[in-house]
């Protein structure tokens, strides 16, 4: 992890580690794991364990797919643990306890250039992700989802 301000507690960078071991565990379990099922359940454990109600994780995979289908999808995967660009704690008084973390894509293809943008607070140890982010042509940042102003 990168180097980060001292204004960021460590209980964060911990929160935000586990959050991101996770979400690669997901990805691995997305593209090895047979039964569709099993699958979806441990997407929305995931869901329900990092995100705010009603946001959700960009981790996906077909279902109902033939053995050839499945074995290219397997073949296929590009997934990788992601970075962390930068951290920090979210401006403003009203948001003293609201973070943000640029990280990398999950798709090794990419780098580790800056591809999605994630607001967070941290609640008994577990990253809940308020708002994301993705990059726009202007260099700039778009919401996709959540509340950008929410502090959880």
């Amino acid at each position: 992890m990168p180097p980060v301000p001292s204004a960021v507690p460590p209980d964060v960078l911990i929160a935000l580690d586990a959050y991101l071991d996770a979400e690669y565990q997901l990805w691995q379990d997305a593209h090895t794991l047979r039964d569709d099922a099993e699958v979806f359940r441990r997407m929305a454990a995931f869901d329900a364990t990092f995100f705010a109600p009603g946001l959700a994780s960009a981790i996906s995979r077909p279902g109902q797919m033939d053995d050839a289908a499945f074995a290219d999808f397997r073949e296929r995967r590009t997934h990788r643990r992601r970075q962390v660009n930068s951290v920090t704690r979210r401006p403003g008084p009203d948001a003293a306890d609201t973070f943000q973390a640029t990280l990398s894509a999950e798709d090794a293809r990419f780098g580790d250039q800056p591809a999605e943008r994630l607001h967070f607070t941290v609640d008994r140890g577990s990253v809940q992700v308020q708002a994301v982010f993705l990059p726009d042509h202007a260099g700039g940042w778009t919401l996709v989802q959540g509340d950008p102003t929410s502090t959880g």
